[in-house]
């Protein structure tokens, strides 16, 4: 009977420790999936953090993007402006040129017109014999 106690003492015994070995295994699986749980949602929330803060950035970009869209549009209008007035002015100096020269050149034209008038009228008269 003793060595059958003695065989049921090493098979409690062999429980016991099975158990005990089970409990601590489940004691650091369970602390190591804490800490990486830990650790985990300290990078989501990182990322959350530099993911705001990125947006923010873009944001700022975009709104800066837009001021110096406008200020090229405005720069561009402007520049737009001034080369129609330079070019308006230009084509009303051309057109005055044209017309200084026009009532410069019609005392010459009437007296060249003239000129011919009066040898249509001569070689008319000797034509006709007159």
């Amino acid at each position: 009977m003793a060595e059958m106690a003695e065989g049921i003492a090493r098979v409690v015994d062999g429980i016991v420790t099975g158990r005990r070995q089970r409990s601590e295994l489940a004691a650091k699986t369970k602390n190591a999936t804490t800490s990486r749980h830990r650790e985990v949602r300290s990078l989501v929330d990182s990322l959350k953090a530099s993911r705001g803060r990125r947006r923010s950035e873009v944001k700022a970009l975009l709104a800066q993007f837009g001021r110096d869209r406008i200020g090229r549009r405005e720069a561009l209008r402007d520049k737009a402006a001034a080369f129609r007035r330079d070019l308006t002015r230009g084509v009303a100096a051309l057109l005055d040129d044209f017309a200084k020269e026009d009532c410069d050149r019609t005392p010459a034209i009437r007296q060249l017109l003239g000129a011919y008038a009066l040898e249509r009228r001569n070689a008319i008269a000797v034509w006709d014999g007159r």
